[in-house]
């Protein structure tokens, strides 16, 4: 394994902000020219194996894979695609859940703003499965947290402690 980058340690200072090394090739290969990505992929399967790697790692995987040719992934290319077939069905399910929720709010003329990772999987990213979401989020005024609170409730949703 490549020794740490003194950069990413300084912006982890204040906790786990910085991408490390293997994330930063990801990031790469997940974004550069196919010629760029595809020597990123190399680097940072030389030194990781898919099955082991750390859950952020795991969260760009699927955009990786969505970037590189299949020849470049090689015999990665179907966990890869499983990956991505995961985070794509998982995005989905979120975000279907999402417009349900959005939908019973503005039906009480409760207007909530899509935010974080769900206003980015619908206007940034060509396709759901390349960006990992673990959550949807919808925003509303406090002027509204009551009403909203007790409207979804009784629609069925939980509230999580």
């Amino acid at each position: 394994m490549a020794a740490p980058n003194p950069r990413s340690t300084s912006l982890r200072r204040l906790g786990r902000a910085g991408p490390t090394d293997g994330e930063m090739e990801l990031l790469r290969a997940a974004s550069l020219d196919p010629e760029r990505a595809a020597a990123a992929w190399l680097r940072w399967i030389a030194d990781h194996d898919i099955d082991d790697a750390h859950h952020r790692s795991t969260d760009l995987l699927p955009a990786a894979s969505a970037n590189l040719a299949a020849d470049v992934l090689g015999g990665d290319a179907g966990r890869t695609r499983t990956l991505r077939r995961r985070v794509w069905a998982t995005t989905l399910y979120g975000l279907q859940a999402l417009v349900d929720a959005a939908e019973l709010l503005e039906a009480e003329g409760i207007a909530p703003i899509v935010a974080n990772g769900a206003s980015l999987a619908t206007t940034v990213y060509t396709e759901p499965g390349t960006s990992a979401m673990g959550d949807v989020d919808l925003m509303i005024g406090t002027e509204h947290f009551e009403r909203a609170r007790v409207v979804l409730l009784a629609a069925g949703w939980k509230r999580l402690d």
